[in-house]
């Protein structure tokens, strides 16, 4: 994150803390109607799981217009550009597999290597999930219902650059069922409290994720990473059969 300016101290006392402004992307339901919901809960799932986003939150202009703030993430201000496949690998195994169960999830197809920032020494935040969830469909309820049990496939090709390991990734999947659904009920909620989700669409969100929770193993088995020859995708096992994925 980068801050533009300090001003003065906010308050008197030992920190002395201090108001200041930061470089922030803010995002609206220009392009779609579901950007600032998917964006919110996608990022709040995130932080309970472990899984490395930027901060953001929500914000309502002066019409009442409900926008997604988030924090920039730049290198010394410069914007971190699309990583290599070196790069990729510099970021721990556990994290990647962290990432591909969490894409898994909320059935993220849109992970491509413009939506992950990666510095070069390893640290990761994903980023842009505008295309999770509910994707861009007006029928939010019945669309989450129909899709709880599609699989996930990693077109947007990100992980074929640096695949965990299938151990990994189960290893990961176990460690899902500690994603507590009172958190989810929490978020949502605060969703529908701000006017963003219906109840009908706050109960199908929590049982999309409760479903895909309880059956990640199945969802990830085999991770489906695109291998870019016959569009039909291969899977990070094979990936590793033929010398893929590491032991970071």
């Amino acid at each position: 994150m980068r801050v533009t300016s300090l001003e003065g101290v906010a308050v008197d006392g030992v920190t002395e803390a201090r108001w200041g402004t930061a470089d922030v992307l803010v995002k609206s339901n220009r392009a779609h109607a579901n950007v600032v919901v998917n964006e919110y809960l996608a990022n709040r799932m995130a932080g309970a799981l472990g899984v490395p986003v930027p901060l953001g939150d929500l914000w309502f202009d002066g019409n009442k217009e409900p926008h997604w703030v988030v924090a920039v993430v730049r290198d010394r201000g410069i914007d971190l550009p699309p990583p290599s496949a070196a790069i990729m690998r510099k970021v721990p195994e556990a994290v990647r597999a962290r990432m591909v169960c969490f894409d898994a999830l909320i059935q993220n197809d849109d992970r491509t290597d413009e939506n992950i920032l990666v510095g070069q020494s390893g640290e990761a935040w994903l980023i842009d999930h505008d295309q999770s969830l509910f994707t861009d469909n007006p029928d939010r309820a019945r669309f989450l219902n129909a899709r709880r049990d599609q699989g996930w496939r990693d077109f947007g090709r990100l992980w074929r650059l640096a695949p965990p390991r299938a151990e990994a990734v189960h290893v990961v999947a176990d460690q899902m069922a500690s994603l507590s659904i009172d958190a989810i009920v929490q978020y949502t909620g605060h969703l529908r409290s701000s006017a963003l989700l219906s109840k009908p669409e706050q109960e199908a969100a929590v049982d999309f994720i409760r479903h895909r929770r309880d059956n990640i193993h199945r969802l990830v088995d085999p991770v489906a990473v695109d291998d870019g020859n016959d569009g039909r995708g291969g899977s990070v096992q094979g990936k590793l059969a033929h010398g893929g994925g590491d032991s970071a």
